[in-house]
């Protein structure tokens, strides 16, 4: 990131209040994210049970994130983000007190689990289409990597922080994810509201079910949209089959401190990779460094499953973990210069909900191939998955030429033009 624009967002309050408040609230889960499934093991005896936590909430986030795009397209973004904060603060704090009472049941894990998930997905479109308000344009990408850079802190620092706050108290977690919901909400009351683009339908021609399928309408007719899509959804089952192999590989036993170890040095890798996001996007624009991305994988995972063995494994995890925020934040940065304002939390919706559609299958397709080839196949598969992903860019060039950032300039871009959505 360039220091002129890093200068130009911190003097911008309306970010500040918004980068604070969701790196408070982000900090919060990933402190809760730990402890929940600890104290599901404590209210039951059951690791069954506890895993089930998690499933529930994986369910939650990908049927949720069409109808909670669309609430994004139909509310306004600012009130939309206290009535999430409001909601997700009510249930951490119901669920702390019972903790303290003695009354939490798997149910209540369950429910609180579901509601805070669907809260979430809908406090991520507005806070991006409130981001697209309150920044200039020529500022979004430095903007999108700081926010990728805070998530990355919030999950780096956030389940260690839980670990050790729970061995104070059970309910230690939870209050202070009620108190990161809190500080959220204050700082999302203290902005300014904004309005979304006039371009967005008169109320009274809106329909339920044609508007909640117009993401799906505009996924398929947008070639930039189209082949983002079909590229995460290639990546990410592919990033998950590679952790699924390494957790279940023969000797992952034995090399448990060290796949930590990777993990941990991969996130801080991850942060540098995410400053310098925008430089390589505007150096490189987003089909070569999708390319160079998906090319340095696939020499890593090939090397893995040639190679054997778990450094080499290792290695290759470590590198995809350097390189995910960089895609991540070149893609988001693109698709908010295509897509309209007015339809942004249904597309991004969309795009999550297809984007994610594989990945259940991908802890059965590691075990399955662990088990019956070994591990090194698994990683030929994931190989096999990165190079069809950059098929998808190379044949997609022209379509993924779009929403390059401009350099900074120390005049702030008017923000009043967004780049048409173009139709195949």
């Amino acid at each position: 990131m360039k220091f002129r624009s890093v200068t130009a967002l911190r003097g911008n309050g309306d970010f500040r209040l918004l980068w604070i408040g969701q790196f408070t609230s982000e900090l919060g889960s990933s402190v809760a994210f730990v402890a929940t499934p600890l104290i599901a093991i404590a209210v039951t005896g059951s690791t069954l049970q506890a895993g089930l936590l998690g499933s529930a909430a994986f369910l939650a986030s990908w049927l949720g994130s069409v109808p909670m795009g669309y609430l994004a397209d139909r509310i306004a973004p600012r009130r939309l983000m206290l009535w999430c904060d409001a909601v997700r603060l009510l249930v951490s704090a119901v669920l702390a007190v019972g903790v303290v009472a003695g009354f939490v049941s798997m149910w209540l894990l369950l429910v609180s689990g579901v509601v805070t998930t669907l809260a979430m997905l809908g406090f991520r479109p507005a806070a991006t289409k409130m981001m697209r308000s309150i920044v200039p344009e020529d500022q979004i990408a430095t903007a999108v990597a700081a926010n990728q850079l805070r998530g990355q802190a919030a999950a780096l620092i956030g389940p260690a922080l839980g670990g050790v706050l729970f061995q104070l108290g059970r309910s230690i977690p939870l209050v202070t994810d009620a108190a990161s919901f809190a500080l959220s909400l204050f700082c999302v009351g203290r902005l300014r509201p904004v309005t979304d683009s006039p371009q967005e339908p008169a109320a009274g021609r809106r329909r339920f079910l044609p508007e909640l399928g117009e993401g799906f309408r505009l996924l398929w007719r947008t070639p930039f949209l189209r082949s983002v899509t079909t590229y995460a959804t290639l990546a990410n089952i592919a990033v998950s089959i590679l952790m699924f192999t390494i957790i279940l590989g023969p000797g992952a036993e034995s090399g448990g401190p060290a796949i930590g170890t990777a993990l941990s040095v991969g996130a801080v890798a991850a942060m540098l990779g995410t400053l310098l996001a925008p430089r390589l996007h505007r150096r490189l624009g987003l089909p070569r460094l999708l390319l160079l991305i998906t090319g340095v994988r696939v020499v890593t995972t090939a090397g893995a499953a040639l190679a054997g063995g778990p450094a080499a494994a290792i290695a290759a995890l470590a590198a995809i973990l350097l390189l995910q925020p960089v895609a991540a934040t070149a893609t988001e940065t693109a698709r908010i210069a295509v897509v309209p304002q007015h339809v942004y939390g249904r597309v991004s919706g969309t795009s999550s909900f297809a984007g994610s559609a594989l990945q259940p299958l991908a802890p059965l397709i590691a075990g399955a191939v662990v088990q019956q080839a070994g591990a090194g196949w698994a990683f030929g598969i994931v190989a096999a998955l990165f190079t069809a992903a950059g098929l998808v860019v190379a044949v997609s060039r022209t379509a993924l030429s779009v929403g390059t950032p401009a350099s900074p300039t120390s005049q702030p871009a008017s923000r009043g033009s967004l780049s048409p959505l173009r139709s195949s």
